[in-house]
């Protein structure tokens, strides 16, 4: 049970506990879905079939990552610097915002968007970077550009 914040209550005891559950509900809250344990003959199949390729969470981040610290997501190139300020949850920061920042000599804003002119994403030569007051004038300038475009007056 939680509180008009949002907290829980302390001393409050699940719906669940000391009483008599229907069996639908047991097997749900048993041990016993989370499943066996394999057998050393299927850990050594499972071994033989694994044979050669990475392990599944170096696949999802990248070999390069490891070597270079950096990797791309969603485009964007991200660099592996966890003393910046404004750094993601892994530790990770943008490339176009760390180019942004040496060229300016000073740390941005969190409120400020970096915008690549020619809509390449790892595209970050300072050319093509334009930094925004905040992003409500970004999204304005992305929306002046969409009608523009509509209209056929800008290519």
């Amino acid at each position: 049970m939680r509180n008009e914040k949002g907290q829980f209550v302390k001393g409050h005891k699940p719906w669940h506990k000391g009483k008599e559950l229907p069996d639908f509900y047991k097997k749900i809250l048993s041990d016993a879905h989370v499943g066996n344990k394999a057998s050393k003959g299927t850990k050594a199949k499972m071994s033989k079939a694994r044979k050669g390729r990475p392990c599944t969470w170096k696949e999802k981040i990248g070999k390069a990552n490891f070597k270079t610290g950096q990797h791309k997501s969603r485009g964007y190139v991200l660099i592996l610097n966890k003393k910046h300020p404004f750094t993601d949850k892994r530790g990770y920061v943008k490339r176009a915002r760390l180019v942004m920042e040496t060229h300016l000599r000073r740390f941005l804003e969190h409120t400020e968007p970096v915008h690549h002119i020619n809509g390449i994403k790892d595209d970050d030569r300072i050319e093509n970077l334009q930094l925004f007051a905040n992003n409500s004038e970004h999204q304005k300038f992305h929306y002046r550009l969409r009608k523009l475009n509509k209209l056929g007056q800008f290519t």
